[in-house]
């Protein structure tokens, strides 16, 4: 995949002239650095030229950046970056759990902010922004498809982004209320707990020899590769079982059935 710094870069903030600095510093790389202060204008401006990254002020839009990046994560056709204070480690992980593709203190230097976003951006021949491979699952966040053993597996939106969240720390627990947060679930994390439901049931249909979503009881989910020589004919059929129980990492019946697969 052929590299190439950035010449055309969209910046959503509220605050353009805190980064006029910045966009001189960058005019100077001749990049230029194109300013939009909502959704609407965003779209707006990638409508009327292409970008080669999507920078968001999170710091200075505060919590109202999550449904901002979820859409341009999906729209944009290139990478998005999340600009925040280097300290906010929890604001770091729910930015790249909600689909950033980076995220970079706000307060880098214009150099620093190129060489960074110069390893993201790829020239328009270059095929797919970013591929996400775990064992036989691919994950391309550039059209939003996911593959098992090079075979689509029909995933609507939100799924996909359940599956990408998990994808995104395998085998770490992820837990339940941030990827319910992060997927704009504001009717609880029952919604979500159905969507892991069906991601298991469409792994289990088309055969998904390693890729498991596990329920961690009392911690939320995790995406773990397994052996399948590993796997006693006991586990497969409970995990044929789990595909269809839907049930949330705080419930008991979760509890239970995880114990009994680790006790296996």
């Amino acid at each position: 995949m052929t590299r190439a710094a950035p010449r055309s870069c969209l910046l959503v903030t509220r605050d353009a002239a805190a980064w006029r600095g910045t966009f001189e510093a960058l005019s100077a790389y001749d990049v230029e650095l194109v300013f939009a202060a909502d959704l609407t204008s965003a779209r707006a401006a990638l409508r009327a030229a292409r970008a080669d990254a999507v920078l968001i002020d999170g710091e200075e839009l505060g919590p109202g950046y999550v449904p901002l990046l979820r859409a341009l994560a999906t729209e944009a056709r290139a990478p998005v970056v999340v600009l925040l204070d280097p300290g906010d480690e929890i604001g770091q992980i729910m930015a790249l759990e909600v689909g950033a593709a980076e995220v970079i203190g706000r307060t880098s230097s214009p150099r620093l902010l190129l060489a960074r976003l110069s390893r993201l951006t790829t020239t328009a021949d270059a095929g797919p922004l970013r591929l996400l491979r775990i064992g036989e699952l691919e994950l391309d966040t550039a059209t939003r498809t996911a593959r098992l053993a090079d075979e689509v597996l029909p995933l609507t939106a939100g799924e996909f982004d359940v599956l990408l969240m998990l994808a995104r720390q395998v085998d770490l627990p992820v837990n339940r209320d941030s990827m319910a947060r992060g997927l704009g679930n504001h009717k609880g994390g029952r919604g979500l707990d159905m969507a892991v439901c069906r991601i298991r049931r469409k792994l289990h249909d088309a055969r998904a020899a390693s890729v498991r979503i596990r329920t961690l009881y009392g911690r939320g989910y995790a995406l773990t590769i397994e052996s399948p020589a590993a796997r006693t004919p006991k586990q497969e059929v409970r995990a044929a079982t789990a595909a269809d129980t839907g049930a949330s990492p705080t419930s008991p019946r979760a509890g239970l059935l995880e114990t009994i697969v680790m006790a296996a």
